[in-house]
């Protein structure tokens, strides 16, 4: 660190093939034939070096300067901490379980940016995995190690040569990383991005895919990997989104593969967001098949059943308005009728109202014939 304020890291070009390190530190050929080796070694760690920093993103390792000193090449970079991905999920796997799928996805949509910002400058990875994924202090995830300079790091000289072993890590590098002339694109890396959430989601890593592809030859079987299933490892249920990303991620043919970051991007988005929106939803009113929900849904009988007035339905403003009537006492029984029914009430009152005129009638008849009878007598 420089004055116990800022830390940094030093990476080193030191091909062990072609050099070793003398008693004063300083790096030396193995033999003089290897020089030319060694100095297009050292150009090419430069160029790294040079595109690395133009990377500018906080979820990748930073470089901040190359310098050239003890006869080799070195870049330094800032340290970030020590604290990395592998060592979170071999936590959960202990406890048999797999990482949380929202915290997963919490630390992989900013890695997806991070290799988005990287491929739009042409430069890939090659190397993902959960040991190279540092995690700050602040929860935010760091991409160090790119696999470009890790490999002008090992056996230097027969790749240079053509007799070319391939720096691949098994469970991670893709089938075409396996042979040196595989065709290395952005696919490369998604394929090594979905094994490290798959290793996380698991506790297990998947298997190498030159294994796969041996497995899968002359049958027509699907390949052996075990499907990510949606309750998950450790009752941790799992989004069809994300299954279905790391599904497609780890194709072993390319043409079969995602070929973008960021449609990976997208889809961890989606898993976000649909994440956050059940996390944000009511609780839901008890299960069917629970001993409340099974009375919740079940027919109530008429006596148990609220009068409409006690009952929370909206009444209408005209019906509101008005007052409600008082209730009335019921009416004594009827006594037993005749042979003969009544005739309704109101039919009654006409018939009583008709045989009283027509005796009124009758009455002014009598007393009209009796002053008659008077009068003539």
């Amino acid at each position: 660190g420089r004055g116990g304020v800022e830390k940094f890291a030093i990476k080193e070009l030191f091909p062990r093939s072609l050099v070793f390190r003398s008693g004063d530190q300083s790096v030396e050929l193995i033999t003089e034939e290897d020089q030319p080796y060694f100095e297009h070694a050292l150009k090419r760690f430069h160029r790294e070096a040079l595109t690395m920093k133009r990377l500018n993103h906080p979820n990748l390792v930073k470089v901040e300067d190359y310098f050239e000193h003890h006869g080799t090449g070195y870049i330094l970079m800032p340290y970030v901490g020590s604290r990395t991905l592998n060592q979170l999920y071999k936590k959960e796997a202990k406890a048999g379980r797999g990482m949380h799928p929202d915290e997963l996805v919490r630390i992989a949509i900013p890695l997806a940016r991070g290799l988005i910002h990287a491929h739009e400058q042409h430069l890939f990875h090659r190397d993902i995995s959960p040991d190279n994924v540092i995690i700050e202090d602040s929860g935010q995830p760091v991409l160090i190690d790119f696999g470009a300079a890790k490999q002008l790091q090992e056996n230097y000289l027969q790749v240079t040569r053509g007799n070319s072993i391939p720096i691949v890590k098994d469970g991670f590098s893709p089938f075409e990383q396996y042979h040196y002339d595989g065709q290395i694109g952005s696919w490369t890396d998604i394929y090594a991005f979905c094994a490290t959430l798959y290793t996380c989601l698991t506790g297990k890593k998947p298997p190498p895919s030159s294994q796969r592809k041996l497995e899968m030859l002359g049958s027509e079987k699907r390949e052996p990997l075990k499907s990510l299933r949606p309750e998950g490892v450790g009752g941790r249920a799992l989004s069809p989104v994300l299954i279905d990303t790391i599904h497609r991620g780890l194709a072993l043919d390319i043409e079969d593969r995602t070929q973008s970051m960021e449609e990976v991007l997208s889809n961890l988005l989606k898993v976000r967001k649909k994440s956050a929106q059940r996390a944000k939803s009511p609780q839901r009113s008890p299960a069917r098949n629970s001993p409340a929900g099974k009375d919740a849904n079940r027919p109530r009988p008429e006596a148990q059943r609220k009068p409409a007035a006690q009952r929370n339905v909206p009444v209408p403003p005209a019906v509101a308005c008005q007052p409600k009537p008082r209730p009335q006492a019921p009416l004594p029984p009827a006594a037993p009728q005749q042979a003969t029914p009544q005739a309704p009430p109101r039919e009654r009152v006409d018939h009583l109202q008709h045989s009283l005129l027509i005796l009124i009638g009758v009455f002014a008849l009598l007393i009209i014939l009796l002053l008659v009878v008077l009068f003539l007598t």
